[in-house]
């Protein structure tokens, strides 16, 4: 069972590596600095699409040092090490990497959480036991700005819908000490703006010049619901990317850009038994009673694995984004499973 860094690597340079590593192949060992002494990063399809003198980016609402977004300009052997109070020592961390090495420092838009790791914490973030923090006081958020003219970075929503993108070579948008709040709690914190509104200035910044562009875009937050049983806000996290493709789709020319869409892996969640008709009729409630269900009504969904426990009492009602849906096993957080994920595409590429 593959994990987002290891599946991450392979996807953007087409090599298999191991569990836990990010732009290394397989000869790296987990947390064994030695073992990739001799290894080069492994190009990926960020570094091509610069030499082909594309304007790149990465958009996501979890953080541009995370693993998913990481693979395309880092290199480390343990996924983790996103800022130097987590890496070890002599080890460059995955945000020095992004603002001091090729091809991260080229990128032009990078929007997404995990202030801490770049040294540039809000009096307001609430710092939990995921957020690096620098240890060195570097401020990279500013060496990152000194690096070019017309370059800006935003904080919060009000900064970036102010940003006009005809004006805006380089952007960086930083907007949560760690990942951003789940869809079912923006109106709780409405200084991050959604996805799609990311997408789309993304898309504007980038498609000024005139050899094209390469953009990533992660809904990671599906992936975080997952893990803790939580399916009502990982279907609501679902719909905010289906809201996100579109808006893509609709900005570009189809007939000259390609749209990709995956998953880096699954996870243990099941459809089961069928939806109730009417009223109550909601995938994420109970089925009707059938004689495959001797005559019960049983959770729609459920997991495999995870921290919902399968026959405790639950005050919530199973559409609530807070509900637990059951699972057979418990852990502390939910496995990912081994289906073959499906590839979505439209478009054209010249």
């Amino acid at each position: 069972m593959t994990e987002s860094a290891a599946a991450a690597t392979e996807l953007y340079s087409g090599f298999k590596t191991n569990l836990g590593i990010v732009g290394y192949n397989g000869s790296a060992i987990r947390d064994d600095v030695d073992s990739v002494r001799d290894l080069l990063r492994m190009e990926t399809i960020l570094d091509w699409a610069q030499e082909e003198g594309m304007a790149t980016g990465a958009v996501t609402n979890t953080r541009p040092t995370h693993a998913t977004i990481a693979a395309l300009y880092g290199s480390v052997v343990n996924r983790k090490w996103e800022c130097d109070s987590k890496a070890p020592d002599g080890v460059k961390d995955l945000a020095r990497q992004l603002v001091e090495d090729a091809p991260g420092k080229n990128l032009r838009v990078v929007l997404g959480g995990g202030r801490g790791a770049f040294g540039n914490l809000e009096p307001e973030d609430v710092v939990n036991q995921w957020a690096c923090q620098r240890k060195d006081g570097r401020n990279l958020v500013q060496e990152w700005l000194s690096k070019a003219e017309k370059s800006a970075y935003v904080k919060n929503k009000e900064e970036f819908l102010a940003v006009d993108a005809n004006e805006t070579d380089r952007l960086l948008g930083l907007f949560a000490a760690n990942s951003f709040s789940f869809v079912s709690e923006h109106l709780k914190n409405s200084s991050q703006p959604s996805l799609p509104e990311m997408a789309a200035k993304a898309v504007q910044v980038l498609s000024k010049g005139d050899k094209g562009f390469f953009l990533l875009i992660e809904s990671g937050l599906i992936d975080s619901a997952h893990h803790m049983n939580w399916a009502t806000k990982a279907l609501e996290e679902t719909l905010e990317f289906d809201e996100t493709v579109s808006k893509v789709v609709d900005m570009i020319d189809t007939k000259e850009t390609l749209v990709i869409l995956t998953s880096d892996h699954s996870h243990a969640l099941s459809i089961s038994g069928t939806t109730s008709t009417g009223p109550e009729g909601d995938i994420r409630g109970l089925s009707e009673p059938s004689t495959e269900t001797h005559g019960h009504r049983i959770p729609v969904l459920t997991y495999a694995n995870g921290p919902g426990k399968m026959n405790e009492s639950n005050s919530r009602n199973m559409t609530d984004s807070q509900f637990r849906h059951p699972s057979l096993t418990e852990l502390w957080t939910s496995a990912h499973s081994g289906e073959d994920v499906p590839i979505y595409a439209t478009g054209n590429v010249y």
